[in-house]
């Protein structure tokens, strides 16, 4: 019975100490710092789930990202390191994440458009882009659906079409969301 009394407090401090990992924030982990870091590197930050050249987070090892609750991130590896990460989150935290990213990498280029939506008429729909020398940001408030938006980052080679398609439209232009 002493062995249990004594081992029962070791556990809960175990328990917690992985809660408070699993609970730590995606940005620290996988943020765009992460940008060709071996697979070998971000697997000692976060269990990872691999097919082929594409990553995810275990379940519970990365649920919030710039401190908002996110529903996926993808890793995609070119060559065994990191060169494109998609962050999926609700639409509600947009103005959130935006913040975050201008605080770390100033203002960027803004590409927002009116959305074209059948019957909901038409909105602005956000859409950001920073690009530099070893790293390109995408950010989008509506990602192919009204309730989801996305921040994609990774090296210029790895972004290079999605920032072609995002800046191809002129800002405020008019576009099918």
């Amino acid at each position: 019975m002493r062995t249990l009394q004594a081992l029962v407090p070791a556990a809960l401090a175990l328990a917690t100490a992985a809660l408070g990992a699993a609970a730590q924030d995606a940005w620290d982990a996988l943020g765009p710092a992460a940008i060709g870091a071996s697979r070998a590197q971000l697997e000692t930050r976060v269990a990872l789930q691999c097919q082929a050249d594409v990553c995810r987070p275990a379940a519970g090892a990365a649920d919030r990202f710039a401190g908002v609750p996110i529903e996926r991130i993808d890793l995609a590896f070119d060559a065994e390191r990191l060169a494109r990460v998609t962050v999926r989150f609700g639409t509600q935290h947009y103005e959130r994440v935006l913040d975050a990213v201008r605080e770390r990498f100033g203002e960027g280029a803004d590409h927002s458009y009116l959305a074209r939506a059948g019957m909901a008429g038409e909105f602005a729909a956000g859409v950001f882009v920073w690009s530099g020398p070893g790293l390109a940001l995408v950010l989008e408030q509506y990602a192919g659906k009204i309730t989801r938006a996305q921040l994609v980052y990774g090296t210029p080679q790895a972004l290079a079409a999605l920032v072609r398609d995002k800046t191809a439209t002129p800002r405020g232009a008019r576009r099918d969301l």
